[in-house]
């Protein structure tokens, strides 16, 4: 009887943290119970079991103070992040958010600068949430990664430091200040960073006759190099208004500016292997990014517990400009005019507003949880696109040419609600049943014919879990959700866009949301300092958003092999796989952690031969850490072959190192080197009816970064005096 009361009180606590976690107006908001489920420090990580998540305490790892979220999801199971800052989950795209809301500064190409400028010292834990419920935007088939910052802090102040140098002539310094006193909360960081880096790519693309004979085949070799400046601030303000409302603020500013430089040598051939273009190129780039972000939110909770009202507002303004200059130096040419030197000038301009509007609500009842909200999120953008004709410098005058030379403007609205409702089950089980409803309304124009492009849709996506708790220790959980990939505004625009020298893109307006049914079962195991979890999954995957690859005519007259890419919605996926996740504190100061992916992946695509994949990823890490205060970090992470619509993605493996000491209670140094190896290189294959290719993508490694991290004051996070006597 004593066993069944114990499993009656961790139940009792599951199903109110759950409550708490698995929705954004508890998030942050909610003290945790004192008999709550164990939890498992691995890896400067707790893994915490949570109803519909995974959560990973990421404030004992070792570069915690000097490093950057890029590099603190890089650690967390089944994520990946590519050079475009794209984070995903077992290799599909996930949405990435900040405190259970959409983090609007990490958008299109402003994505990688964002993670970089946030210091991994204001973050609290990561949230993997595989099958998100319906409290949750359904965009994003990988599911979710929130990113939860510090908050809720004992009474004090506190403020610490950085300063990092990079091998590659990188540098970054960041400041951070948070004060807590009676009712108000406050916290700023601030971020400069300089980055550089180095890239050799080369591309080689063959068009086949149907007899699998190559009729064209260009080849192309880049060097490159990138520069890149930018500045960070983030405030946050919270006041406590009186035992029941509070009210907190939010101002984020970013600003982000680089260069770029490259050369190059093309070469286009017959179907016998005779040269028919050789041209040598240079290019010059630069980029101008500033995005603001204004927050507002008031939060009144009520006498019955688990009774809540959050409302939320959020404006988020991006501007950005890129220009490019391009020169060919031609000593063969298909076409008589490409003679010496011609060039070609680009540059796009754009201006987004976002606005994010949200009311939710909690109720608790006797029989359970109740939860409703509404949610509206409000795009306005206008972009003007303009690119030159191959001209000759001197001699020529440069002329816009009008295929790529367009606006475009949208109006973008998403309306959505839902419910959700959470109970127990007898004396084991603790479910949870949600429903969202998402309607979508897009408006915009074709440039070019001034016709008037309107998409409206409405989603209806289910979502379950269902949690049995065998003992203390031992839990099953079933999860479903149904999620969306939505086409990006650029998908839509059935104007042409220049893409580079051998591509050009047009979206299409009747282009749907790819479809996903996302099916997990878990079994879970936490004892001391050790955890073991076992996760199977499915994602079926339908009206998938694949890609259409046909070979045009250069509209630039410069005598390239030229790709025009759309998309639509043909075909379907699935992905079958299991996740084996182990965490073991081997000793007090030593602890090992390994997570393995097992998945196959099946695509049926029109026009493409069906096709399946077993993919195996792993990550590995070693953790070691001694009384003198110093310790040594190792992470390998290996990333299978992964097949998509129209190739493959050949595999890769990368290995960080980190070292940390404590030179004193306040100052901390730590080194890291990144791709220790030399093995991260990504490589893409192309394999389609009509053509074959290769893309290979070399950085310069490794970069190794030395920090310094200063800590002061007397609140959360100060530095411990030492002990007298």
């Amino acid at each position: 009887m004593a066993r069944m009361g114990d499993i009656k009180r961790k139940l009792a606590c599951l199903w109110w943290v759950s409550v708490a976690l698995s929705h954004p107006v508890w998030a942050q908001e909610t003290t945790k119970p004192k008999d709550e489920t164990p939890t498992v420090t691995v890896k400067g990580k707790k893994a915490v079991n949570r109803a519909d998540r995974q959560v990973y305490d990421v404030t004992k790892d070792p570069d915690h103070e000097t490093a950057t979220a890029d590099n603190t999801l890089k650690r967390i199971p089944g994520v990946a992040i590519d050079a475009d800052g794209g984070v995903t989950l077992r290799g599909n795209q996930a949405q990435v958010m900040v405190n259970g809301r959409p983090w609007l500064m990490y958008v299109g190409d402003n994505r990688a600068a964002a993670l970089r400028s946030m210091p991994s010292s204001m973050i609290a834990s990561i949230e993997v949430i595989s099958t998100p419920g319906a409290q949750y935007g359904s965009n994003g088939t990988g599911g979710i990664i929130n990113i939860v910052t510090k908050r809720s802090l004992p009474p004090g102040w506190f403020a610490s430091t950085t300063a990092q140098a990079s091998s590659n002539g990188a540098g970054m310094v960041n400041g951070a200040f948070q004060y807590n006193k009676d009712k108000l909360t406050a916290s700023v960081f601030a971020n400069i960073a300089d980055y550089k880096s180095e890239t050799r790519s080369d591309f080689d693309l063959a068009q086949l006759a149907p007899d699998g004979r190559p009729l064209i085949t260009t080849d192309t070799s880049n060097l490159s190099d990138f520069k890149s400046r930018l500045g960070m601030i983030n405030s946050t303000v919270d006041y406590q208004l009186d035992d029941n409302d509070s009210l907190s603020g939010q101002f984020s500013y970013l600003s982000s500016s680089g260069t770029g430089g490259g050369e190059g040598q093309t070469r286009r051939s017959d179907a016998n292997g005779a040269p028919i273009d050789l041209y040598d190129s240079d290019l010059t780039s630069r980029f101008d990014n500033d995005t603001q972000t204004l927050g507002l939110g008031w939060t009144r909770t009520g006498a019955t517990a688990g009774d809540a009202l959050k409302v939320d507002l959020k404006v988020n303004r991006n501007t950005s400009t890129n220009r490019g200059d391009n020169r060919s130096f031609y000593s063969l040419s298909s076409l008589p005019e490409n003679q010496g030197t011609r060039a070609q000038n680009s540059l796009n301009r754009s201006e987004a507003t976002n606005t994010a509007f949200s009311i939710d609500y909690n109720k608790g009842l006797e029989s359970g949880e109740v939860t409703t909200g509404l949610q509206i999120t409000h795009d306005d953008a206008d972009n003007n696109n303009e690119s030159s004709f191959l001209y000759t410098p001197g001699i020529e005058t440069p002329a816009l040419n009008p295929a790529f030379s367009n606006p475009f403007a949208y109006r973008q609205t998403i309306r959505a609600a839902y419910a959700t409702w959470q109970t127990m089950l007898g004396d084991h089980w603790v479910v949870l049943g949600g429903l969202r409803a998402e309607a979508l309304s897009f408006e915009s124009r074709d440039a070019a014919t001034g016709a008037p492009v309107k998409v409206d849709y409405t989603n209806l996506n289910p979502s379950a879990f269902a949690t049995y708790v065998v003992s203390e220790r031992q839990k099953i959980r079933f999860n479903y959700s149904r999620r969306l990939q939505r086409p990006n505004a650029w998908d839509l625009n059935p104007s042409q866009r220049y893409g580079g020298a051998q591509l050009v893109s047009v979206g299409t307006p009747t282009l749907k949301p790819q479809e996903t049914d996302s099916f997990e079962t878990s079994y879970e195991y936490a004892k001391d300092m050790n955890s073991l979890s076992v996760r199977a999954y499915r994602l079926q995957n339908r009206k998938i958003i694949s890609n259409v690859r046909t070979f045009i005519d250069d509209p630039q007259n410069a005598g390239n092999q030229v790709v025009l890419m759309s998309r639509r919605n043909a075909g379907r996926s699935d992905q079958t796989g299991v996740q084996f996740d182990y965490r073991s504190q081997i000793r007090p100061n030593l602890s090992f952690n390994t997570t393995l992916t097992v998945f196959e992946m099946a695509m049926t695509i029109p026009d493409m031969p069906d096709r399946s994949q077993v993919t195996v990823n792993s990550q590995i890490g070693l953790n070691y850490y001694s009384k003198k205060g110093h310790g040594v970090s190792l992470n390998l992470n290996s990333l299978g072959k992964q097949i998509n619509d129209y190739g493959y993605m050949v595999g890769n493996t990368s290995v960080m190192a980190t070292y940390n000491h404590a030179l004193s209670p306040t100052l901390t140094l730590t080194v890291m080197a990144t791709d220790v190896l030399r093995t991260t290189k990504t490589k893409f294959v192309t394999e389609t009816r009509d053509s074959r290719g290769l893309s290979y993508t070399s950085r310069q490694a490794p970069v190794i970064s030395i920090s310094l991290s200063r800590r002061f004051g007397s609140g959360y996070g100060a530095p411990k005096p030492k002990k007298t006597g």
